[in-house]
């Protein structure tokens, strides 16, 4: 088992999956500020979300040359630390009542978001240095696995903390992405990276290409634009329109985390059985579909609303954690390893990337809307993928 005989590997995942539990926290408590000050606007919400994903596309570039030209182990250090600073600055600046303004909540999600773009894109450049081609696929597997778990247990945390002390919550990430730093320290031996002219536009290249790859990019990115509008509108639809108690917040945002860790341990057995991973993708694909309908549908309770909400989110995450492993691992067996942070990069900006646009969407929709309507119509973006994932040529063939 890999997790077990590679003890690099072992130190970059367990310092991803701290990390990411820590961003995973602040992403919930944010908002839960803002909507519970009635002095906030209606919008701030969707501006939070806007601020965690915009360094995608700022960051992500600058971050994809920098993983090929410097040690990924660097990057990875000191995102955690400056994460790490973020997130104390957050605690204190809430314990104190300061930081409860739109304006400073927004900028720090900014610089959470930043330091997540440059570890997220080091630790994908640093894999195939780590492991085999072949392990490539069980590799990211257990970073799903242990990210959907983190997910999972840091949103019940958050939501738990959103009814006491929510400093006390930062305070903790801030002390987990300290912990990141110090096991991302023992990935040692990489190689040293590429000096010269950065080919900046290799990784996009690779991804927009003719063939299979431009199509499941395509997708990818409709379905991070439907992510966006979920993550934005969300904390609203369940506190407002639903009337759900903020303690039961964190549980009902807590279904994505069960069916990724479901979808990725299951992914092995799954894809044995289906000849062609196109027709697997498109199956996934159409479960979060599904997900999103279940969330869409009218409930005459919070409660049932909160458990429709978490189905309908271990829906969505079983599609997310399998799709996502299935195309990242193709991106690092089609990609130049020279070019592997750029294209990590590149994919990173056409996916995670369309998060804060679908973020920035979900600004006018609150306003003329209300988060009721809004939601639903989020949630049914979900059915454009799987019919997008029939045109050709990703229709005839995924190759792996």
């Amino acid at each position: 088992m890999l997790i077990t005989t590679n003890g690099r590997f072992r130190a970059l995942w367990a310092s991803h999956t701290l990390t990411f539990g820590a961003n995973t926290m602040a992403t919930l408590i944010f908002p839960v500020l803002v909507v519970a000050d009635h002095a906030s606007h209606d919008a701030a919400p969707a501006a939070i979300a806007f601020a965690f994903g915009l360094p995608w596309l700022l960051i992500g570039l600058p971050a994809g040359v920098w993983a090929d030209r410097i040690q990924p182990r660097l990057l990875i250090v000191w995102s955690c630390l400056a994460r790490a600073a973020t997130l104390g600055t957050a605690a204190v600046l809430i314990q104190s009542h300061g930081g409860r303004s739109d304006i400073t909540l927004t900028a720090l999600a900014a610089g959470l978001g930043t330091t997540l773009v440059v570890q997220a894109v080091a630790t994908q450049a640093a894999i195939p240095d780590l492991v085999e081609p072949e392990e490539r696929q069980e590799a990211n597997t257990w970073q799903f696995r242990a990210t959907s778990v983190i997910e999972l247990l840091s949103y019940i945390v958050a939501g738990l903390l959103t009814s006491g002390n929510l400093a006390i919550g930062l305070a903790a990430a801030a002390a987990a992405s300290l912990s990141g730093a110090a096991l991302a320290t023992r990935i040692s031996d990489l190689p040293c990276r590429h000096g010269g002219r950065p080919e900046v536009m290799a990784g996009f290249r690779a991804l927009l290409g003719p063939g299979t790859t431009r199509q499941a990019t395509v997708v990818t990115t409709v379905w991070r634009v439907s992510a966006g509008l979920g993550a934005a509108l969300s904390v609203p639809y369940l506190l407002e329109a639903q009337q759900v108690r903020s303690g039961a917040l964190g549980i009902a945002m807590a279904g994505v985390g069960v069916g990724a860790f479901l979808g990725s341990v299951t992914l092995g057995r799954i894809s044995d059985k289906v000849p062609h991973t196109a027709r697997l993708w498109r199956i996934m694909l159409t479960v979060g579909a599904l997900g999103g309908i279940v969330r869409a549908v009218d409930y005459p309770h919070p409660a049932a609303s909160a458990i429709a909400f978490s189905l309908g989110g271990v829906l969505i995450g079983v599609a997310l954690s399998t799709t996502s492993i299935l195309v990242i691992t193709q991106r690092m067996n089609t990609v130049d390893r020279a070019h592997m942070g750029q294209a990590a990069a590149a994919f990173s900006i056409l996916s995670w990337g369309a998060v804060p646009v679908g973020a920035l969407i979900a600004a006018p929709m609150l306003a003329t809307f209300g988060p009721e309507l809004a939601f639903r119509v989020a949630a049914l973006v979900l059915l454009l993928c799987p019919a997008l994932s029939l045109l050709p040529p990703l229709g005839r063939r995924l190759e792996m």
